[in-house]
């Protein structure tokens, strides 16, 4: 298989963001937030020759994590799409702890992709510490024999935002990554290796970064018999506070998501009706 990418986005005001800037006493840090809107808009494929293809959605899932420390636990909160009930067991994920959050809203429990979700770490990252929040969709992609489908991460319903303030260290990361969550990380395809990924970085004291972020990845299946994948859509903030930009850019692999929060500047973009 093959992939490309490219770029685009707007995103959701969280209350808890907000409280949590009015409460410190301490002007904000580190402003690291990544998010996407539709999930049927968001991710699909895009085009493709030959039969077809049939996709099916597993699960989603979202965590956060602020410890001190130079890691960061990767301690999911899953929900499982129920195909015969046709819902989701609650509408809402959410989970937060201290600078860290990662949200995910299904408007509608009986449609399988999300409204809108986001990731974000806002705050002072003490130094030799890692935080982070990510959020993710699994799913099955069958591919028909004799079957090439290209499948789009659209820009126009993602965002990322990197920014850090006098006094922060280290260094803020933020990616999609689409990647095979069966095999080792280190694998082909795994979370440190993924299928595709659109990655951004900010050392302290650099020029924000306000993007939208995309990929495509291309399927093909050359034989009479059909081809099916499970995969994970990721994406992830994280802020590696170590003295050494180089010691925080050597921690951030794949699925060692940590870090930066953000101010909730941009409300979540909604589809105008039809």
């Amino acid at each position: 298989m093959s992939l490309t990418r490219a770029s685009r986005w707007p995103a959701q005001a969280l209350l808890a963001a907000l409280l949590l800037c009015l409460s410190s006493g301490s002007a904000s840090a580190w402003d690291v937030s990544i998010g996407m809107n539709f999930l049927d808009s968001g991710l699909y494929v895009e085009s493709w020759s030959g039969p077809g293809y049939n996709w099916t959605t597993l699960d989603e899932r979202v965590r956060a994590s602020d410890q001190p420390g130079p890691t960061v636990p990767i301690i999911w909160t899953t929900q499982t799409w129920d195909a015969l009930a046709g819902e989701w067991p609650t509408a809402d994920l959410l989970v937060s702890e201290g600078v860290t959050d990662a949200s995910l809203y299904n408007d509608d429990p009986t449609n399988e992709f999300w409204t809108s979700a986001e990731a974000f770490v806002f705050g002072s990252v003490a130094t030799g510490d890692a935080v982070g929040a990510a959020v993710a969709y699994d799913f099955e992609l069958e591919i028909l024999p004799f079957t090439t489908a290209n499948l789009l991460l659209d820009p126009f319903e993602t965002h990322v935002y990197l920014e850090s303030q006098a006094g922060d260290v280290g260094n803020a990361f933020a990616a999609f990554r689409l990647y095979l969550p069966d095999v080792d990380v280190n694998a082909p395809g795994g979370a440190n290796d993924p299928l595709a990924s659109d990655d951004y970085s900010l050392a302290a004291g650099g020029t924000l970064i306000d993007a939208t972020p995309t990929f495509s990845a291309v399927f093909d299946n050359p034989t009479g018999v059909s081809e099916t994948y499970h995969l994970r859509l990721e994406f992830d903030a994280s802020v590696f506070a170590a003295p050494e930009p180089g010691t925080a850019a050597g921690l951030a692999v794949g699925v060692m998501a940590l870090a930066g929060l953000r101010t909730r500047r941009r409300p979540v973009g909604r589809r105008a009706a039809p």
